[in-house]
């Protein structure tokens, strides 16, 4: 089904259903392993409708495999950067960008918080009502062993992978807070506005370079006033001024932007209800 920098997903069959395979690059050492359990331990007990689920895992094998709920649809880039497929429309940008926001504020919110920390559009999985969910959230620090990796060995190479929607104060001090997950999701929804790779034929260098200094993807003139305000907000250089995750289903539901929608076609999770059962 794809291929990361740190893993492999295959289709298969669990129990009769279909479910995603996620099977690990690199055998674990000790410590690792001991992470990666630690990891499991903390994603089994995630249940939100928004939230890709965890259903098992094994460790038997050389390599370990996680079992994952199938999403049918895909993920939101291969939604995005289809040239057969059209562009979103007024619903469905507002429908995937709560629905995003809903699962953030869940991992957010756990105790403790799961922070993604590798939020872009190839993360973000369709289901079969064409509702979003949040998906490769978890073992972050395997993530970024591998793309510092693959970086390091691509420096000359148009950029294809996390970079273009990681947080400055990630790719300059490695400060990790709930705020970088927040200015991803800006990045993720200009690509939703604009159907364009953030960044697009850009050097890993180069991309350091841009968010390093606050230069940030062209939004478009005919931008709804509000909707621009609100990337802006969220991909402000410091991380304090962007808005928490617990604020942005709300200001989704709430700002000017959304009149058009029908609110009927939205979950409203409101904060400190419990999330809704998993399905």
């Amino acid at each position: 089904m794809g291929e990361g920098s740190f893993s492999t997903v295959y289709h298969g069959l669990y129990q009769g259903s279909d479910v995603a395979i996620k099977q690990l690059r690199v055998p674990l050492c000790p410590q690792d392993y001991n992470y990666f359990a630690a990891e499991v331990n903390l994603l089994k007990d995630l249940r939100h409708p928004r939230v890709v689920l965890l259903m098992g895992v094994c460790t038997t094998e050389r390599l370990p495999l996680m079992v994952l709920e199938y999403m049918a649809n895909g993920t939101l880039h291969q939604r995005l950067h289809d040239t057969s497929s059209p562009a979103l429309d007024h619903a469905e940008f507002f429908r995937y960008a709560h629905d995003i926001a809903l699962g953030m504020n869940y991992l957010h919110q756990h105790k403790p918080a799961v922070l993604h920390l590798d939020l872009k559009s190839m993360n973000v999985l369709l289901c079969g009502d064409n509702r979003a969910k949040i998906a490769d959230f978890g073992f972050s620090k395997f993530r970024h062993d591998a793309d510092l990796k693959a970086s390091r060995a691509s420096k000359c190479k148009p950029v294809q992978g996390s970079p273009c929607w990681m947080a400055p104060e990630l790719l300059e001090t490695g400060d990790i807070t709930t705020k970088a997950d927040v200015y991803s999701f800006a990045i993720v929804l200009w690509e939703m506005l604009t159907r364009k790779q953030p960044f697009e034929n850009c050097s890993v260098y180069q991309v350091l370079e841009k968010i390093r200094t606050n230069k940030r993807p062209e939004i478009p003139e005919s931008c709804p006033d509000q909707l621009s305000s609100f990337i802006k907000q969220c991909w402000d250089p410091l991380p304090t001024r962007r808005p928490p995750f617990r604020e942005l289903p709300d200001k989704v539901l709430r700002h000017g932007w959304m009149k058009k929608i029908e609110w009927t076609v939205l979950e409203v999770t409101a904060p400190g209800k419990e999330p809704l059962p998993h399905r």
